[in-house]
């Protein structure tokens, strides 16, 4: 089978108060290719388990003894499909273990969250990908789904986290599973929903049966007909795309909102990779899963990051390895590329030097890039 890649995010500057940073999603669906970049660059040590691993790796360290720090019960690794939906999927399942941590006796095992508990990945997309009005705690979500990543008004990721403070409800995973949604090609999901838009008429809802009989197709579900015929009277595609997909999934409660938000660098500061590196391991040594916002997968000759080549993961452990006189750091990725991915590249355990080397970059007053602020965020 012939694979390709297809990304379809496109840059766009998130605005913070204190804090500003470029950020785009990474996308690459099932089916097709996973792309090369030295910012994962997987590294191995003696005792991994390598079954997956193709080739088999010619250079193997030694773990440091005492060195290993790995948060514990994280929430599963899901695949994002096709979708601009890392920042979502990253965000679902900092909240996730989150959500974990503060319900611990009501979610034993993190990866296997019970049905009313369990964050939906793909509903995260209906409060990272709309419009936001308002400051702060005072942020009100738009009921508007942008999966062309055009929309100037997203909010940013330190504001978003800021506006959990008034809304705590999320979606559950029981309303939509987003794997049967996105196993599907992009032209027969979303690329035909938007055919359906259009070709819509408002001669009565007699006339709207015909797309209604096809949402239901398209979508692999029996859904209210009521829902339908409202969405598919939206004035913009959008706000039609939010509607079919979330209205009638109810909200539910969850413990979020009840953090201090950490974030560095703050705007303005000039850092460099060694910085990150140690604000990483000093937010795992206190028991925090990093949440890295923008890793740039290719950048141009100035530094900052290539169209649509920014992804955003989670860091969940790291540790020291020796290989003669030298050593070497990893850090563990928590990826929305799939258990597949996660596999083939040792767990996501890469070289820390390199990841820390493509954070996403700004451009300053003076012309040069630094990296940009907000770049490591964690949740106290």
């Amino acid at each position: 089978m012939t694979t390709t890649k297809s990304p379809i995010c496109l840059l766009q500057w998130w605005i913070l108060p204190f804090f500003a940073f470029v950020v785009t999603n990474a996308v690459f669906a099932q089916g097709l290719n996973y792309p090369t970049s030295k910012a994962f660059t997987p590294l191995y040590c003696e005792g991994d388990d390598l079954r997956w691993v193709r080739p088999k790796p010619i250079v193997l360290y030694k773990e440091v003894p005492g060195s290993r720090i790995e948060i514990p019960n994280m929430p599963p690794v899901k695949e994002q499909g096709w979708a601009p939906a890392c920042r979502a999927f990253s965000l679902a399942a900092l909240l996730q273990k989150y959500t974990c941590e503060k319900w611990k006796n009501d979610i034993p095992d993190c990866s296997h969250p019970p049905p009313d508990s369990e964050i939906s990945y793909f509903g995260m997309m209906a409060y990272t990908s709309v419009r936001i009005s308002g400051q702060g705690s005072s942020q009100v979500f738009g009921k508007f789904l942008d999966l062309d990543n055009s929309s100037k008004n997203w909010g940013s990721a330190y504001d978003l986290l800021e506006s959990f403070r008034s809304h705590n409800k999320l979606f559950l995973e029981g309303c939509k599973k987003y794997d049967v949604l996105f196993t599907k090609p992009k032209e027969e999901l979303f690329d035909r929903l938007k055919d359906i838009y259009k070709s819509r008429n408002f001669k009565g809802d007699g006339a709207l049966s015909g797309p209604r009989l096809e949402l239901d197709r398209v979508l692999s579900t029996s859904a209210n007909s009521k829902i339908i015929t409202t969405a598919l009277k939206k004035e913009t595609y959008e706000e039609f795309l939010y509607s079919v997909l979330f209205e009638g999934c109810r909200e539910e409660s969850f413990p979020v909102g009840g953090w201090s938000t950490r974030a560095y660098p703050e705007d303005g500061v000039d850092v460099g990779p060694a910085d990150i590196k140690a604000m990483i391991l000093k937010a795992l040594q206190r028991g925090k899963v990093a949440w890295i916002p923008s890793v740039c997968l290719s950048a141009g000759t100035d530094g900052l990051c290539d169209e649509n080549q920014s992804h955003a993961v989670l860091v969940s452990g790291y540790r020291r390895a020796q290989r003669g006189a030298s050593f070497i750091d990893l850090f563990k990725i928590h990826n929305s590329w799939g258990l597949q991915w996660q596999r083939e590249n040792n767990d996501g355990w890469v070289d820390a030097e390199l990841f820390v080397s493509s954070m996403g970059r700004r451009i300053k007053s003076d012309g040069t890039s630094r990296i940009g602020s907000a770049s490591v965020i964690w949740l106290e």
